[in-house]
């Protein structure tokens, strides 16, 4: 515990060699972790592992880090991960679209590009209907997809009992946004 108190001022403190020690104590294991499990080329890990040391940098300086529920490796490379596979599936999006606009024949290439502008309008009406909604379903998805925070933080933070409290309210919340999606859906 006095471990995890010295590692978070040192963090806040934002001390640059600091975060370099961070870096290379445990960009390899995360290289080869995303390589085990993700396959990952080291190039790809490194990027996402340097990503996920300054948003540990961000978090840290602007308070949003407080303590650390698992070990300073554990959050990173669960932030490491975050990023990962954010990355692929928006490389898979791009390959995908790519893939599509390939083919020679100009009505196909009409009904993809109707099908793209139909998914932008869905994700479109996602971000409307996560933005009008009520709380606190709005903060915990905001916390935990846009934010990354853990269910543990998440209930710390807006004061509940526990992280499987945060879950459950969550679960609420997601099945909430897909009946209103639904409707939105067959009116459209």
């Amino acid at each position: 515990m006095n471990k995890d108190k010295n590692i978070l001022e040192n963090l806040r403190e934002a001390r640059e060699e600091f975060f370099i020690e961070i870096y290379r104590k445990y960009r390899d294991s995360f290289n080869s972790w995303t390589a085990k499990y993700y396959s990952c080329d080291q190039q790809t890990a490194s990027d996402c592992f340097q990503d996920a040391v300054i948003v540990l940098m961000n978090n840290a300086k602007s308070g949003k880090l407080k303590q650390l529920d698992s070990g300073l490796k554990t959050y990173l490379f669960s932030v490491g991960k975050n990023i990962l596979l954010k990355k692929y599936s928006l490389q898979r999006s791009e390959i995908a679209f790519e893939e599509i606009t390939v083919g020679n024949d100009a009505q196909d290439l009409y009904d993809y590009e109707e099908l793209f502008d139909y998914n932008n309008k869905l994700i479109d009406k996602v971000a409307e209907l996560t933005v009008d909604m009520k709380e606190p379903c709005k903060s915990i998805l905001k916390y935990y997809y846009y934010e990354n925070l853990s269910m543990a933080q998440i209930a710390e933070l807006m004061k509940y009992k526990n992280a499987d409290t945060v879950k459950s309210q969550k679960l609420r919340c997601i099945k909430y946004l897909e009946g209103s999606l639904e409707k939105e859906i067959s009116e459209y």
